[in-house]
């Protein structure tokens, strides 16, 4: 068995070799992202998905808290107006049960990437849009004006 300062020299050892990992990682991806700035919008991609992080979030609590109003409104009207209603109706409104109000990491996490991948989505239509009028002048530069 290991003694106590043999045991605390090796966790300090380790953690050193993983610091210094962390750092060759982390300046290995800044000189990444920086030789990429001239080729790709790297830092515009990225301070988007750093901003759609609380967007997320307040997307997430918002549509959780338009639920539940929405879902109590349809609980009152269904109590005030049972008898006027089919039953299939009834039963279907009896269903609807609230969301937990705490939209926690994951569901901002997952939030998140569906809208950057919205963002990738808008961005490449931007593209094609461009590149098809791209074409189409081309198209009519090689074209020969028709004489009558």
């Amino acid at each position: 068995m290991l003694s106590s300062t043999s045991s605390a020299a090796a966790l300090w050892s380790a953690c050193g070799i993983v610091g210094m990992i962390c750092v060759f990682s982390i300046a290995f991806f800044f000189m990444t992202v920086r030789r990429l700035c001239g080729y790709v919008h790297a830092m515009q991609h990225s301070a988007v998905a750093v901003t759609l992080v609380p967007v997320a979030f307040f997307l997430g609590t918002t549509v959780c808290v338009s639920y539940n109003a929405l879902g109590e409104t349809l609980h009152e009207f269904t109590k005030e107006k049972a008898r006027y209603l089919p039953q299939p109706l009834v039963n279907a409104t009896a269903g609807v049960r609230p969301l937990v109000l705490q939209v926690g990491l994951a569901e901002s996490m997952w939030m998140s990437c569906l809208l950057f991948v919205a963002y990738g989505v808008t961005r490449v239509m931007h593209h094609l849009i461009d590149i098809t009028r791209m074409l189409k002048v081309s198209r009519r530069r090689l074209q020969p004006p028709k004489s009558a």
